[in-house]
């Protein structure tokens, strides 16, 4: 069974966007698109090709408020290059890119995200705008791209994904746009679960 972890872009999301370029005086069009819908921010770094297939494992969150640690989940069975994915509901609850979604979503902890980091993991997925608050989410995906992890914002289905694969893993692609020069990479995600 495959699940398309993409949150689908609508013409709306894209005349929302396009209304912010003129207020924007940092972010030129191409960046502020490379930021919509499912995207990674690529923060000076390649994505490696070899992060188009990876063996993922969703982790059920939830019931997190505030920050997710590493000792509130098990990590021992993720390996090296694995595509961790952190299920909090958030997207399903508030909506893409409303205001809540932007300002009030869980966090990994910085304890969690140097694991993942030091467990070699090459993606980290969330179903909210970012692995940290606005304040410290550029710090935060700087320091998972420096050490070979990309962060992957805004993943969709993480419900459907969970409840399908359990604690088992499965094989998830990551197919980036061709962007040059932007800010950020809007991408599909698919999981295959057998």
């Amino acid at each position: 069974m495959k699940i398309d972890l993409s949150v689908p872009v609508t013409r709306k999301m894209v005349e929302e966007m396009k209304a912010l370029v003129p207020q924007n005086k940092i972010l030129s069009e191409l960046d502020l698109f490379g930021h919509l819908g499912t995207h990674f921010d690529i923060v000076e770094k390649t994505f490696d090709m070899a992060n188009l297939e990876r063996r993922g494992r969703v982790f059920d969150v939830r019931d997190a408020e505030g920050e997710v640690g590493a000792d509130d989940l098990n990590l021992s069975e993720l390996r090296e290059g694995d595509f961790a994915m952190f299920h909090t509901g958030t997207l399903k609850r508030k909506g893409y890119g409303t205001k809540d979604y932007l300002t009030s979503h869980p966090e990994l902890s910085w304890d969690l995200i140097k694991r993942l980091v030091r467990s070699k993991v090459s993606m980290i997925g969330v179903d909210t705008a970012g692995i940290r608050m606005i304040a410290e989410h550029p710090r935060a995906d700087r320091y998972c791209a420096e050490n070979g992890a990309f962060v992957v914002e805004n993943l969709d289905n993480l419900d459907v994904l969970l409840e399908k694969a359990g604690g088992n893993a499965f094989t998830v692609w990551t197919y980036p746009m061709n962007f040059s020069g932007a800010t950020g990479l809007p991408c599909r995600v698919i999981a295959r679960v057998d």
